[in-house]
């Protein structure tokens, strides 16, 4: 009986980074940028806080949708809510 010998596998390209952590990484850098302008005495662009607000919003659903949670589901009797508004 002979052994054959296996072929070396072909590593996959890396591609590109995954669109959670690309908006986790946006929206830090937009944090900062807000933080310089109000600390150097300077209103920030308002487009800043709208991207902002976007990215948040897509990140929450994101980790909502991981962990498996709904925020604006209807709580059980006599339980408070996660989240009041």
């Amino acid at each position: 009986m002979t052994k054959k010998k296996a072929k070396p596998m072909k590593k996959p390209p890396i591609g590109v980074i995954p669109r959670y952590l690309w908006d986790e990484e946006r929206l830090e850098a937009i944090n900062d940028a807000i933080k310089q302008y109000w600390n150097a005495g300077m209103t920030p662009p308002i487009e800043w806080f709208h991207e902002r607000e976007e990215l948040e919003s897509r990140y929450t659903d994101h980790i909502q949708s991981i962990i498996g949670l709904d925020f604006a589901a209807p709580t059980a009797e006599g339980s408070k809510p996660l989240f009041e508004d």
